[in-house]
């Protein structure tokens, strides 16, 4: 198995796509690190459900504490950390009238800082012991950044931010973290979603194929193995960043 033995967090994976890459890189021999913050519940569902390969582990990630607490408690764990998936979002529709500081704040500190200074957490690590090879970020961002629409300003911006840090932070880390990204489509539209909509963009696409969840597990093994790919963010949304 590709990750035998390697130790990684996922930020928001309780459920939906955070859950199916937990499941993915179980199944690759990693041990996991489950990050929840309100949907304890699931994490603890899913944590059973493995029977010993991951841990789950609370925490607000819009605070310094969380930050340094899941680190902490991960590191106390395993007493190693080989890689992280940066995943924990909010996909708020808030129009630019209706933004302020407290918002900004919130989805900015989410979005960009938290996976900032986990990356940076992470590195402190891999420089203080000896490994065979990097360890490795994965931050997952959105295809909307480059086309994004003005129900969602804070989304798409702190996004954006996530984006501009994987390229900073290859060259800051390197060589004992590559970094790296995923900017999926739509993959598992929310229960409420206009699925009339998702049909007619399928449709459109230049691939007629929307993402799938088995495509983008497919893209973040690949990321996590490759040891000469850094600062690439790479589009998983069956052509869709290629429509005006």
């Amino acid at each position: 198995m590709k990750l035998d033995g390697s130790v990684v967090v996922v930020t928001g994976s309780a459920q939906r796509v955070g859950r199916a890459m937990v499941l993915a890189l179980v199944e690759e021999g990693a041990s996991v690190v489950i990050h929840y913050n309100q949907n304890r519940e699931a994490a603890l569902n899913l944590l059973d459900s493995l029977k010993g390969s991951a841990i789950a582990i609370g925490a607000d990630l819009t605070t310094f504490g969380g930050v340094e607490e899941l680190i902490e408690q991960t590191l106390h764990h395993y007493r190693r950390w080989d890689g992280l998936v940066n995943n924990a979002s909010v996909f708020e529709r808030t129009p630019i009238d209706e933004v302020d500081y407290h918002q900004w704040d919130y989805e900015f500190a989410l979005h960009a800082r938290a996976p900032f200074f986990l990356s940076k957490g992470l590195y402190e690590h891999r420089k203080r012991g000896e490994f065979p090879s990097s360890g490795w970020v994965i931050n997952i961002s959105d295809m909307g950044v480059s086309h994004p629409t003005p129900s969602r300003p804070l989304y798409y911006a702190s996004k954006g931010a996530l984006e501009g840090q994987t390229r900073v932070l290859a060259t800051a880390l390197a060589p004992y973290v590559r970094v790296n990204g995923i900017a999926p489509g739509a993959v598992m539209p929310a229960r409420d979603s206009d699925l009339d909509y998702f049909k007619r963009l399928k449709e459109r696409l230049p691939l007629n194929h929307l993402a799938s969840v088995e495509d983008l597990m497919a893209t973040l093994l690949f990321l996590a193995t490759n040891n000469s790919i850094t600062g690439e963010t790479i589009v998983v949304d069956g052509g869709e960043h290629l429509l005006n």
